[in-house]
């Protein structure tokens, strides 16, 4: 009898979950032929808001040139002043160690100390010029 009992119970345990499951397919038709609805007038307002934005090609690939060239431009320019930067390093260095290995009287000394000062400051001034190009 207890076998008997179990069964009739699971019977009604799945005669109700039947009934569930039947309440909801029925119930979530209605609510999706309410979505298709909404999402239909949705897709008319979307559709009227709709802009088509265009550009062309050509023009972009002009413009992405021209800054290539510029960007090229200004880098062989910098490597030029890179360059003559080095070659007056290499200068006073030069200079330095020549005026090191002489014994030069008093005017030359103070010509070799002016010499030096100009050729730092043609050194500075190229370094602010390739500064301001940055």
């Amino acid at each position: 009898m207890g076998m008997k009992n179990a069964a009739m119970i699971l019977n009604a345990v799945l005669l109700v979950l039947v009934a569930i499951l039947f309440y909801l397919h029925f119930s979530s038709k209605e609510k999706s032929k309410e979505a298709v609805v909404k999402s239909s007038q949705t897709q008319k307002t979307f559709n009227n808001d709709f802009r088509i934005a265009y550009f062309e090609m050509d023009s972009i690939e002009n413009s992405f040139a021209m800054v290539k060239d510029v960007k090229s431009e200004l880098s062989r320019e910098e490597e030029k002043i890179k360059s003559e930067n080095a070659r007056l390093q290499k200068l006073y260095s030069d200079k330095y160690n020549q005026y090191q290995g002489q014994q030069l009287s008093q005017v030359q000394s103070e010509a070799a100390s002016k010499d030096m000062m100009e050729l730092q400051d043609r050194i500075r001034g190229q370094q602010q010029q390739m500064d301001q190009k940055r």
